[in-house]
């Protein structure tokens, strides 16, 4: 469902012609969430590498779930906002990761690069 998702996502932002999609990030969690029944990391990251083996654009990222704790979604955003910055440059530049400062934004001809990276 998660890739579904995702693709749904980016066919509705890409629409809208001010964005292109550049990349597709799943988090799996931490083991120490706290969620009853939770399968394991190690368990939902395989899981999720055998999904997205053919996507040209969604990738797994083990970061979040192999740290000694689990991380608000927040610690996980910056994280994956600093890897995007050092695989495709500054997307986005802001003066701070908050969600309520204005953005300078990019342009990458005429749309604004985009990249997904919903906690699964």
């Amino acid at each position: 469902m998660h890739l579904r998702l995702f693709e749904l996502a980016r066919d509705h932002l890409e629409r809208t012609g001010l964005y292109k999609v550049i990349e597709g990030i799943m988090s799996p969690t931490n083991d120490r969430y706290g969620k009853k029944g939770l399968v394991p990391s190690t368990d939902r990251i395989a899981m999720a590498q055998l999904a997205v083996a053919t996507s040209d654009w969604v990738r797994v990222d083990s970061w979040e779930s192999e740290q000694d704790s689990w991380l608000s979604s927040v610690v996980v955003a910056r994280h994956m906002k600093r890897q995007v910055q050092n695989k495709y440059g500054s997307v986005t530049e802001s003066e701070t990761d908050g969600p309520s400062r204005k953005r300078r934004k990019t342009q990458h001809n005429g749309t604004q690069p985009f990249v997904m990276f919903p906690s699964t």
